[in-house]
């Protein structure tokens, strides 16, 4: 820390370094890989450079998705198991199955889409609360702007107020 310098609107005392560095963030992937299919949807193509990132993001998604971490708001104190993080591991290998059959690899493409799948799962079953709205995280039932992501990327808004009209009375 910095006691003789100010931060913004005269904030005392000045941290020096971000108390991100060692946290874990699963959400990046899910972005990095809408973000290549975006572009390969545009171009028609997937460039062959390309393939190797998508493979190593799809992997790390795969082998992360079910650890908490501190999720996009980089969260102090302990790892939760962020809704929108699993949401964007679901992002990653759902875009990363398209990559994959654009490129023809049915195997790959079918392994994707299968864990994609599951974590949808999880997140309809343990990232809903009792008013069918996505939570914060699975230990919480607090709301969070975060998972306004669903809105953008997926069907999930749609399915959880399709399943909840089926259980009302």
């Amino acid at each position: 820390m910095l006691d003789e310098l100010s931060g913004y609107g005269g904030a005392r005392p000045v941290r020096i370094g971000n108390g991100a560095f060692d946290q874990r963030q699963n959400d990046v992937f899910g972005a990095a890989l809408d973000s290549v299919l975006l572009h390969s949807r545009r171009s028609q193509r997937l460039p062959r450079r390309l393939w190797p990132l998508v493979q190593q993001q799809a992997e790390c998604a795969k082998t992360v998705w079910r650890q908490p971490d501190q999720g996009v708001w980089e969260a102090r104190g302990k790892p939760r198991h962020y809704v929108s993080s699993k949401l964007m591991c679901w992002i990653a290998l759902d875009r990363a199955a398209q990559l994959a059959h654009m490129r023809g690899e049915a195997d790959l493409a079918a392994e994707w889409a299968r864990i994609a799948a599951e974590i949808k799962s999880d997140i309809l079953e343990r990232g809903v609360d009792k008013r069918g709205v996505l939570r914060q995280s699975y230990e919480a039932d607090a709301l969070d702007a975060s998972t306004l992501l669903a809105a953008i990327f997926t069907r999930v808004p749609h399915e959880v107020g399709a399943r909840e009209a089926r259980n009302r009375p």
